[in-house]
This record gives structure tokens, C-alpha cells and sequence, in this order.
């Protein structure tokens, strides 16, 4: 896989008004995350990542759950915003996938 990736933005312009991003990924990082809490900042919007695990509670011997924050990610508002676009436009196109399937499934069973 190549460390840097090229990309043709959107334009409904002509062709040479195109503007190519260069996304350089050299020093990406990799992390899992079930878990996430949000901070609100006058100009930026805080996103704590991390992973949630049950765990006994060392003072009451119960249960308890551990978020273990591993990463933060800080934006501006405008950036948050096209992240919750993505994400839900994501998110719809899965679960039409997903309930393809499922209705596929449940013809097969008949």
C-alpha cells in the first residue's frame, strides 16, 4: 500500500479548475474504539476516543465500566459538521446494505 494517496476532489466545474489533494498517510496510526464522549469548546469540538470495558469496582465489588481514552481528535465546528455528514451518510448507506441482506436471507428461508 502506498504511503501517499492521491485524490481528485469533487468539482461540478470544468475539468481544469480540478484540485488534486495530496494526502500524505506516512505517519498514520491505527486505533480501535467502542466509546466516545464529546467535549464543546467555544471554537472547537473535543471527540475522546477510546475503548469501554466492564470491570469489577475495586471499592464496592461490583461492577463497573473502565473507558480507557486513547485517542483525541480537536476541530473546528465546520470540520465536526462534515464529519457528522460522512458518518451519516455512512451509516444510511450500511444499513440499506444491511437490510438487503437480511431480506435476502429471510426470502431464502421461505
Amino acid at each position: 500500500m502506498s504511503q501517499t494517496a492521491e485524490k481528485d476532489a469533487p468539482s461540478t466545474e470544468a475539468p481544469s479548475d480540478q484540485v488534486r489533494l495530496l494526502m500524505n498517510q506516512s505517519d498514520i496510526k491505527t486505533a480501535y474504539a467502542n466509546a466516545f464522549q464529546s467535549h464543546h469548546l467555544k471554537d472547537e469540538f473535543v471527540l475522546d476516543l477510546g475503548v469501554q470495558l466492564p470491570v469489577q469496582d475495586q471499592q464496592t465489588g461490583g461492577q463497573a465500566i473502565s473507558f480507557d481514552v486513547s485517542q483525541r481528535v480537536i476541530m473546528n465546528y465546520a470540520t465536526a459538521r462534515r464529519l457528522m455528514q460522512v458518518l451519516g451518510q455512512a451509516l444510511n448507506e450500511h444499513e440499506g446494505r444491511m437490510k438487503q441482506a437480511i431480506e435476502s436471507l429471510q426470502g431464502q428461508e421461505k
